[in-house]
């Protein structure tokens, strides 16, 4: 008999052992951590892709090139670039040479809340070497990063001055054109968003 009592407890102990394995089977779970890593933006266009800059005789041509800047990172390093302004648009024409950059002025960058980095100039100067300015023969500037004054990020207003010297009284009249061009970029990223303005100007 005494073999006997101990039967019923030890199946039920079994059951209940049963019962416990099947349920920790039904609600079995795990958990992974996700996460993504939002990268650095940036995006220009001009506000006004053609700008008139005026009629001229002789003398110092100015233009104030605006754009517009976008991004979600705080700082953006800025390069600029103009070319000359040719007559009716062509550069190959030996016999009306173009109204040339003013190259000593370099070109300044003003930005509606930002300023240059550690006290640097707003005025860039210009590499000594001819590049490709969007097609045409021109000049790029020095690079200049600009602190934004804004809440983690960069959206404003961006101008350029550039100005060029006609300094030919004998200058044939009609309408001369040329580039403007504005590079930025958020560092570290190496690849520079760039825009380009038209600028032109009747003698």
């Amino acid at each position: 008999m005494r073999g006997i009592k101990f039967v019923a407890p030890l199946s039920a102990v079994l059951l209940l052992a049963a019962a416990q394995w099947s349920r920790a089977d039904e609600i079995a779970h795990a958990t992974v951590h996700v996460f993504v890593f939002v990268e650095p933006s940036i995006s220009i266009y001009p506000t006004e892709p053609r700008m008139d800059l005026g009629s001229i005789q002789t003398g110092i041509i100015s233009g104030q090139i605006p754009f517009r800047v976008e991004s979600n990172g705080q700082t953006v390093l800025f390069s600029a670039a103009s070319t000359p302004l040719f007559k009716g648009g062509v550069v190959a024409n030996p016999s009306v040479p173009p109204i040339p950059i003013r190259i000593g002025s370099g070109i300044r960058i003003d930005a509606e809340q930002a300023n240059p980095v550690g006290g640097a100039n707003h005025v860039t100067q210009y590499n000594t070497a001819e590049g490709d300015v969007g097609g045409l023969p021109g000049l790029t500037t020095q690079s200049v990063e600009f602190e934004s004054g804004q809440n983690g990020r960069f959206s404003q207003g961006v101008t350029l001055g550039v100005t060029w010297d006609q300094n030919d009284p004998e200058k044939p009249t009609g309408e001369y054109s040329g580039l403007v061009v504005l590079w930025a970029m958020v560092p570290p990223t190496e690849l520079p968003t760039a825009t380009t303005a038209l600028a032109s100007r009747h003698p």
